[in-house]
């Protein structure tokens, strides 16, 4: 057996411990850079590719707007713990959304910024189509506070909320109607209609959620761009 083959016991699940026993410091890098340098890579150049655009453009981000479609996430993360090979692309059509990211861009862009801001800002809508091999990207974007808003599908929505990704709309210096809350980390996107003309569900019969990102750090954008919309 190669030796630098993951261990398995009889489960079937991998047992990093278990596979690095015996290896000296040697042996354990080339196993470790063997076997999960992708989960490695991927986030890091994401991350240098962000950096590099934040420092290197004339216009920097006034918000960030991603929103998540493709692969359930929910899915996608019951296959990394069960080592499963990801679902079948049956299921990426059906949690597909269509995205207007350059037309709702341009349309926040002109509510939230003036024409002098925004020869200097930008507000940027990302569509992540999420799958298998996106998460540790979808991961490193939420955790470096590159983004502010998030939305997604319900279940998606549930799921991200319970580990942590969403902040506690109650902490936000903004007045929401009772009726637009689905819990304390997010509201249901119908009840914004701007977005209306920008995102369409291929299953309308799952909601779509917006939350605000944990690592967010432009809270003061995020308020302003509520209190536009509500007009206070």
């Amino acid at each position: 057996m190669d030796k630098y083959q993951p261990y398995k016991p009889k489960d079937g699940k991998v047992n990093f411990k278990a596979a690095i026993t015996g290896m000296n410091m040697k042996e354990k890098a080339k196993y470790f850079w063997e076997y999960y340098k992708w989960w490695v890579m991927i986030p890091v150049v994401v991350l240098a590719f962000v950096i590099h655009t934040l420092t290197t453009t004339n216009q920097r981000e006034h918000l960030h707007i991603m929103v998540t479609s493709g692969f359930s996430y929910v899915a996608n993360q019951m296959a990394i713990e069960e080592e499963l090979a990801p679902p079948e692309d049956t299921l990426t059509d059906h949690f597909r959304m269509f995205v207007d990211t350059e037309g709702l861009s341009a349309y926040l862009g002109d509510l939230l910024l003036t024409e002098a801001q925004q020869n200097r800002y930008a507000v940027v809508v990302q569509d992540m189509p999420l799958s298998f091999d996106t998460i540790p990207v979808f991961t490193t974007f939420t955790g470096a506070s590159v983004v502010d808003i998030m939305i997604a599908y319900e279940h998606d929505f549930h799921a991200m909320a319970a580990i942590g990704h969403y902040l506690d709309l109650r902490e936000l210096n903004v007045d929401f109607s009772d009726e637009m809350f689905v819990n304390d980390y997010g509201i249901l996107l119908h009840t914004l209609p701007l977005f209306d003309d920008y995102i369409q569900p291929i299953n309308p019969d799952i909601p779509l959620i917006l939350g605000i990102a944990a690592g967010t750090d432009r809270i003061q954008e995020v308020e302003h761009f509520f209190h536009l919309l509500f007009n206070d």
